[in-house]
């Protein structure tokens, strides 16, 4: 996958740096392996439900905020452009693989 999987926010260098945006690259392709399966709408929600079931670990709302982001921009998955009611009667976005 192209472009940024990790934003250096906090200054890492080194060993560090390279363990965090591995494990960045990797959660993305787990995102996108799991919406190559689903071939339907999910919402940020629902995503993170497969992901802790696929990955065997949570994953958190601002990385999957991020993954979401990075693989709309790379046109590996597209997001809705209406809203749709989600778990906690919040209006919310969904996304698919791209045709």
């Amino acid at each position: 996958m192209k472009g940024t999987n990790f934003y250096n926010t906090t200054g890492m260098s080194g060993p560090d740096l390279f363990t965090v945006k591995s494990k960045a690259k990797n959660q993305e392709q787990i995102i996108l392996d799991i919406f190559k399966a689903h071939k339907g709408w999910l919402t940020r929600q629902q995503l993170q439900i497969k992901y802790r079931f696929k990955a065997s670990k949570p994953l958190y709302d601002t990385s999957a905020s991020r993954s979401l982001r990075n693989l709309t921009m790379a046109e590996m998955i597209e997001k809705s452009e209406e809203r749709f009611k989600g778990g906690r009667g919040v209006d919310v976005h969904k996304w698919k693989i791209k045709n």
